[in-house]
């Protein structure tokens, strides 16, 4: 298959996620330049756009580690009867299955927390 159909098929199905990550990290970037300082500072500007970066970065990494299963146990603990009568096993089989059509559903975190960080990185070397 084509990298490039692949790679435009990833962003037709997660093009509200990478807005969404967008829209936080924005918002965590203003907040972050309002409450440090002002607008005025350049070095409020490098804090707040690598704040929102490793924000996401975080948010990316529990992704990550949820699509891997880490917290099945604690999503079953907190399931309905119905789904207990089941058991464990089968919920955590079922689960698996779900998250094979939601692939690389982290990647949108991972893409635009290092676009905030490397524009931290270019508004530093500007200091």
């Amino acid at each position: 298959m084509n990298f490039k159909i692949v790679l435009l098929d990833h962003f037709q199905q997660t093009w509200k996620k990478y807005l969404i990550c967008l829209i936080i990290g924005l918002t965590v970037t203003v907040l972050s330049i309002y409450t440090s300082g002002g607008f005025s500072y350049l070095v409020s500007y490098v804090n707040g756009t690598f704040s929102a970066g490793f924000v996401l970065l975080c948010l990316g990494g529990l992704s990550v580690v949820s699509y891997l299963g880490a917290f099945d146990m604690f999503s079953y603990a907190f399931s309905k009867k119905s789904t207990k009568k089941e058991g464990y096993y089968n919920y955590s089989i079922k689960n698996k299955e779900t998250k094979k059509n939601k692939r690389y559903n982290y990647i949108p975190y991972l893409v635009v927390s290092s676009l905030f960080i490397l524009a931290a990185i270019i508004i530093r070397l500007f200091l």
